[in-house]
């Protein structure tokens, strides 16, 4: 399935000062998969080594003592594996060298250096799924700093998803461009909004996206979700320094669809255990963070740029990587009450997922950021620039915004700029502006 970060690869692989890359990301986004169809378009298959190294642990003593590329190639070249690898040094025809879940591997991480010194011999791409998690935790040699360039991989965005099933280029970039979304014939609309409900409930990992592909069938989605999910409580159990790190975690990780479904999503602590605190549930969500399975969305004391600089570190909502795996955490009969663009009272924490998804594909969108306070609510705030976009997320059928209007009419936020977001087609209000959700995640998605 086409992916954007090809684009990526191949500039990096065109690039004459090309550092080594290192793809991160949580499990089951596609790195391996893309980065292995990169190297069987770009090089010669008796150049490419691939080395796997929860799959295949013995290659941890090629980056023992010696970590220049010579003497670590030299023991590459000693195992049979390698047998059809052309072991020539040759400036026009590279090795091209993938290292997959590198942290497990924490010798291989530091040879990145020795490997980027020689870049015309070795083109090396690195990728680790937990790897935020272990130089966090447990990762002690030196990293290779200004030597390594990284590349983020996050789950489908809504335009690969439609990709997937079989959507033009051409046609995406039109609905794209369409700056009046009341000029989207009705027929156009609900097909589209059909779409991004399927993209809510199959979610954006690969695995997901392809047994719907090939079976037509939601529930055997749920089953796959549902496999994957046991697979991130296994790494928890796998990484946690401990039995009861490991249940804190565990805890976090269930509440968040109980946290999005109250009226106040910012993540409370008591939510996740009875007399919860900040102090013996941080390293959980941190934890979480470092897997790359949640997002955290900042509270600001004010509408004003920077918003990083009027941040509340101790109030945040807390969102899901991926409404696919989110939706697998609700009773299975939920997913069909949003197929069916049913509305109930817990719905709109789904949407708020997915536009926070949306928000952070941004790679220059750190953090997000919402504002809370008793007479104003705005969902999230986007910066661009100096310029802030206050954004209200409507999943029902009540369309009103009480709190861009009071936005709309605060003389000191007139350089705001207001978006309500819905599953309608509405026509501009005065000084607010609205958008279907279709279109806000194609204005949004990189090309």
């Amino acid at each position: 399935m086409k992916r954007k970060i090809t684009k990526s690869l191949v500039e990096w692989k065109a690039s004459k000062t090309k550092k080594c890359l290192l793809v991160v990301g949580a499990r089951q986004v596609g790195k391996t998969y893309s980065i292995e169809e990169f190297a069987k378009e770009n090089y010669p298959s008796n150049k490419i080594i691939s080395i796997n190294f929860e799959l295949f642990p013995e290659a941890k003593k090629f980056f023992e003592n010696d970590l220049s590329p010579k003497a670590i190639m030299n023991k590459i070249q000693m195992n049979i594996r390698f047998m059809n690898i052309d072991f020539k040094d040759d400036e026009n025809n590279p090795y091209f060298i993938f290292l997959d879940e590198i942290q497990s591997c924490e010798n291989a991480l530091i040879s990145l250096k020795s490997f980027s010194l020689e870049n015309k011999l070795y083109h090396v791409i690195a990728s680790g799924s937990l790897l935020g998690v272990a130089l966090a935790r447990s990762f002690h040699g030196s990293y290779p700093v200004g030597y390594v360039s990284h590349l983020e991989m996050k789950p489908f965005d809504f335009e690969e998803f439609l990709w997937a099933f079989n959507y033009s280029e051409d046609f995406i970039e039109q609905i794209r461009m369409n700056s009046n979304s009341k000029d989207i014939s009705l027929s156009t609309h609900e097909t589209l909004l059909g779409m991004l409900r399927k993209y809510i409930v199959i979610g954006g990992l690969p695995s997901c996206i392809l047994t719907f592909l090939n079976s037509n069938d939601f529930h055997k989605v749920y089953e796959i979700q549902q496999d994957l999910k046991r697979g991130y409580i296994q790494d928890i159990r796998k990484y946690a320094e401990n039995h009861n790190e490991s249940l804190k975690i565990e805890k976090c990780f269930a509440s968040i669809p109980f946290q999005l479904k109250q009226q106040n999503k910012k993540f409370m602590y008591h939510r996740v255990e009875e007399g919860g605190r900040v102090r013996k549930f941080k390293d959980a969500l941190d934890y979480l963070y470092e897997a790359g399975l949640v997002t955290f969305c900042y509270n600001t004391k004010t509408i004003q740029s920077p918003l990083e600089s009027y941040k509340k570190e101790e109030s945040f909502k807390l969102f899901l990587f991926d409404t696919g795996i989110l939706m697998s955490m609700f009773h299975e009969e939920k997913r069909y009450l949003v197929l069916n663009g049913n509305d109930d009272l817990d719905i709109g924490g789904i949407y708020e997922n997915l536009v926070a998804n949306i928000l952070s594909l941004n790679p220059y969108e750190h953090e997000l950021y919402y504002y809370n306070r008793m007479d104003m609510d705005i969902d999230f705030l986007k910066e661009e620039n100096g310029k802030i976009t206050a954004i209200e997320v409507k999943s029902g059928n009540n369309l009103k915004s009480p709190s861009l209007n009071k936005l709309k009419n605060d003389e000191s936020k007139k350089d705001v700029y207001l978006l309500k977001l819905s599953s309608k087609i509405v026509y501009e209000e005065q000084d607010i502006h609205n958008l279907p959700f279709y279109q806000f995640a194609l204005l949004n998605s990189k090309k």
